[in-house]
């Protein structure tokens, strides 16, 4: 239990906020899920395309993060970047899931927007996607 501990002492603030706030949604969502509409295979290719631009996203910010481009960020590392990622990425499958079909949708259509828009960013600011 210590190593788990002393895992969270070395991480971002950013990380450590990543893990709480995506703590919280997935409660919201498995709280919320018993009420949501099917699953169906629309929001399957939504969803894959959104985790596409996620990873792509993601081998950008660790490219990043290890040649100092883009905004400042003095405390953040490769580790803290895999950890936001993958919390965020399983956060939004939840939530996805847990929305009202109406809803469900718009989600999914703004965070692939929102991804897409993040990988264009990060090109123009000279990233690569290396892992």
């Amino acid at each position: 239990m210590k190593k788990v501990f002393s895992y969270f002492e070395n991480l971002s603030t950013g990380a450590k906020l990543a893990y709480v706030v995506s703590a919280l949604i997935l409660l919201g969502s498995l709280i919320n899920s018993a009420h949501a509409d099917a699953w169906i295979a629309d929001d399957t290719e939504r969803e894959a395309a959104f985790l596409t631009a996620h990873l792509i996203n993601w081998g950008q910010q660790r490219s990043m993060a290890r040649n100092d481009i883009g905004f400042p960020r003095d405390d953040r590392t490769g580790k803290d970047v895999d950890v936001i990622f993958l919390t965020t990425g399983v956060a939004q499958l939840f939530i996805a899931y847990a929305l009202p079909e109406e809803w469900r949708e718009t989600f999914q259509h703004v965070t692939i927007g929102v991804e897409v828009g993040q990988v264009a960013r990060n090109l123009s600011l000279g990233a690569s996607f290396k892992f």
